[in-house]
């Protein structure tokens, strides 16, 4: 009895240490918070540096704890039990799920700050796994039937810059097991609202950069929802459906059923603006003007083949 009574009062001493610690640690990222949503480009820089190099050494110091239960227990932050992070520290949890959402404010640059700390803290820390993260994402930034207006805006808008800050971390590159359903929550992400299309595209092309061409085969155009996207593209003048088929042959090289009528088949550069082609795309061309006065990124790309 005497020593059960001894244990407990040495389990709360420790609990009450780690709580301790969590205080700090909570104050340091408010305080990071603020940085990384600074307007100021070296301002944001330097909290993620700041961040990452801080959580880093937290979670070094995690892997070689031997009783991981006692820091667990008195150190929850905001880190779910079924969140995926299993293999991170509480301090780096909480990180992950805090830079998620700040992805989503509105808030000066935040959006810029926060999905740059998440692009470092993921490509840094091998613990976080990559579909854990995307999980993270869905259920943290759900849009809610409640919501309206800006709240939804906020919550896509968040969703694909943390989609692009994992793109840019390179660890999708590193695991093609997510690469399909990455694909996937993308062209979903983009069929929402026009203004997200784009930028959706943008993303899977900067993993199209990353990725070996076998890998762009096997995984980026086996995505279930981008076979459809394609398939409906041509009816819609869908110019983003467009750059991606352009760009994805540019990479491959082969020729490939699932682009539909966007490209000639066979393909080559001379047979793009053919008349008997041209018919079939000169939708997509006219419906890039809604993003005047800017010019859409099909222009460029498909100017390139004109002059090839």
């Amino acid at each position: 009895m005497e020593r059960r009574k001894k244990r407990k009062a040495l389990d709360k001493e420790r609990q009450h240490a780690a709580l301790d610690n969590k205080e700090v640690k909570t104050k340091k990222m408010d305080v990071d918070s603020k940085d990384l949503a600074s307007v100021d480009v070296s301002v944001r820089e330097g909290a993620v540096e700041r961040l990452v190099t801080e959580l880093q050494e937290v979670q070094k110091a995690y892997e070689v704890t031997e009783n991981k239960e006692v820091v667990e227990g008195g150190l929850k932050l905001e880190a779910e039990k079924d969140d995926g992070l299993n293999d991170c520290a509480p301090s780096v949890r909480y990180a992950v799920r805090r830079l998620v959402r700040g992805a989503s404010s509105s808030r000066e640059c935040a959006r810029q700050g926060f999905a740059l700390g998440l692009t470092v803290l993921v490509d840094t820390i091998p613990s976080i796994k990559v579909g854990s993260v995307l999980k993270l994402i869905v259920d943290l930034l759900e849009v809610s039937s409640s919501m309206k207006g800006q709240d939804i805006r906020d919550c896509l808008l968040g969703r694909l810059f943390a989609y692009g800050a994992l793109a840019l971390s390179g660890r999708l590159a590193e695991d093609n097991l997510f690469i399909k359903e990455f694909t996937d929550v993308l062209i979903s992400l983009a069929a929402k609202k026009r203004y997200l299309q784009e930028p959706a595209v943008a993303i899977i092309l900067e993993l199209v950069g990353k990725l070996p061409t076998e890998a762009v085969l096997n995984h980026i155009l086996e995505a279930p929802r981008l076979r459809e996207w394609f398939e409906g593209g041509i009816d819609a003048g869908n110019p983003d459906a467009l750059l991606l088929a352009l760009r994805i042959q540019e990479k491959i090289s082969i020729d490939s059923e699932i682009f539909g009528n966007f490209l000639p088949c066979p393909f080559s550069p001379s047979r793009l603006f053919m008349p008997g082609h041209l018919s079939s795309i000169i939708n997509c061309l006219k419906e890039s003007t809604f993003c005047q006065p800017r010019v859409h990124g099909v222009w460029p790309c498909s100017g390139e083949y004109s002059f090839t």
